[in-house]
């Protein structure tokens, strides 16, 4: 199956970006990385949590400063294609008014849509 990098730009509710990254965790395919850039947010440090989940697909950043939420997005974006690692690549986003972190259709994510978008994709392109 082809890569996907999931970009997570935080900054905000902690609870609900683990809720994400928990979501994202529990996906059937093993062929992604996340990304995840604080924007640093004033509350608490996560890196403890991130380290716990001992996942070396969960890459964990926090900026030196605040740089807004266009500019976190940015650099995450280029973050992922500095790697050249993903051929798929899924924005999400931690504050509560994003959709991302919702199930969408019955209990499939939309990490779990983008996944079997390029499982698809992968399909296609091997004529199977």
């Amino acid at each position: 199956m082809s890569p996907v990098d999931i970009l997570l730009p935080y900054y905000g509710d902690e609870q609900l970006m683990q809720q994400s990254v928990l979501s994202i965790l529990g996906q059937n395919s093993e062929d992604w990385r996340l990304l995840v850039l604080d924007d640093a947010y004033p509350g608490a440090d996560p890196r403890a949590w991130f380290d716990s989940l001992a996942d070396p697909r969960i890459h964990y950043q926090r900026n030196v400063r605040n740089l807004g939420a266009n500019r976190n997005f940015q650099k995450a974006l280029d973050l992922a294609e500095a790697t050249g690692r993903g051929v798929f690549v899924l924005a999400l986003t931690s504050n509560p008014e994003g959709a991302s972190v919702q199930h969408v259709g019955g209990d499939q994510s939309v990490a779990a849509r983008i996944v079997a978008a390029a499982a698809a994709e992968n399909h296609r392109e091997l004529g199977s």
